[in-house]
């Protein structure tokens, strides 16, 4: 044995156990363990003994080292489990503004195709205005009847026939242009501005509407976004009417209120149409899919996002039924970093 004091020990005790004559099956020595087997016939005893604490120390070193290799090997998984996550992730997304791409393209067609009917009629008014005064100045002068007051009153009517065709062709252009820079407008005119756009739409359907409660007043924002929003909760609007009110044309009618509180501008459109049930009303934001029988059902989910994202706003839900009212609310001052 190489450790000399435990044979020495060994030694010892059987000598004792021999004086004695208590014959033992095992010797405990620290923490050393020895089993013993005695074999009569030649007097000798066999013992087989182990070390507990250098048995401990060696198993515990092992499993030390087993548990830093399942450790790391955990680490490594986990690792390459969260890199394979964020590419899914990465790619659903990329899938997922594909596809929101592709539905506010069509909500946008949409809204064109609802608006452009109305360009027609729009233009035609002051163009037969001009003509009616040029053909009356004609006739008048082949008659000799055109005298210089008569001249100036044509040309003034003639002039606020340009004047109203320059300014449709304003209210266009604005309604449609694609760029988002925030500028200084009165919100009371460019609601005015989005009911011009609308009034052929709206008159084709018996709906009227009202604007009450209108603090006039200045915001600097993105007008062509607000109006966009505006354009979504007015079409929900019309339809809730349309649907309730078949024959009664007389109640088709949207209320409009604005007001200013804590530097945020609130406009809130209302109407007593069919109303909202209680079950969609709780995600009536919350996905891009259609609510009605007809029309794409995806203006409110998009409008949200864009007051979200654009504007520093929000669409709210302030009452499911009579009156249905839907709030619009942004800053009054839109930020340089949010712009």
């Amino acid at each position: 044995m190489s450790d000399l004091a435990l044979k020495n020990d060994i030694e010892h005790t059987i000598e004792e156990m021999f004086l004695t004559s208590e014959v033992k099956n095992t010797i405990q020595m620290g923490s050393n363990f020895i089993s013993l087997s005695e074999i009569k016939h030649l007097n000798w005893f066999v013992g087989v003994g182990a070390n507990n604490k250098k048995e401990t120390s060696e198993l515990l070193n092992q499993i030390g080292q087993n548990s830093i290799m399942v450790l790391f090997g955990f680490l490594g998984l986990a690792l390459l489990a969260n890199f394979l996550h964020n590419i899914a992730y990465s790619r659903l997304n990329m899938q997922k503004h594909a596809y929101e791409v592709l539905l506010t393209h069509k909500a946008r067609m949409g809204e064109i195709g609802e608006l452009i009917s109305g360009i027609n009629h729009q233009f035609i008014q002051p163009v037969n205005s001009l003509k009616l005064i040029l053909s009356s100045l004609i006739i008048s002068r082949k008659n000799n009847v055109l005298d210089n007051d008569q001249l100036d009153i044509m040309l003034k009517d003639g002039q606020k026939s340009i004047d109203l065709l320059s300014h449709t062709i304003d209210v266009f252009r604005n309604f449609y242009k694609t760029s988002e820079v925030a500028s200084r407008f009165c919100i009371n005119k460019s609601i005015e501005n989005l009911l011009t756009l609308m009034h052929i739409e709206l008159s084709r359907s018996n709906v009227s509407v009202s604007m009450r409660n209108c603090e006039q007043r200045d915001v600097f924002q993105i007008e062509n976004i607000i109006q966009q929003i505006l354009l979504i909760l007015l079409h929900n609007a019309k339809d809730a009417l349309v649907e309730k009110y078949k024959t009664e044309f007389l109640k088709r009618e949207i209320f409009i209120d604005i007001g200013f509180e804590d530097g945020i501008c609130n406009i809130d459109i209302s109407e007593f149409g069919c109303g909202i049930s209680p079950q969609l009303a709780k995600k009536i934001f919350q996905a891009p899919k259609t609510t009605k029988k007809f029309g794409n059902g995806i203006g409110l989910y998009f409008g949200k996002k864009l007051a979200n994202q654009k504007i520093n706003g929000d669409i709210k839900l302030l009452s499911i039924a009579d009156p249905t009212t839907f709030r619009l609310c942004f800053d009054i001052n839109l930020k340089e970093q949010n712009v």
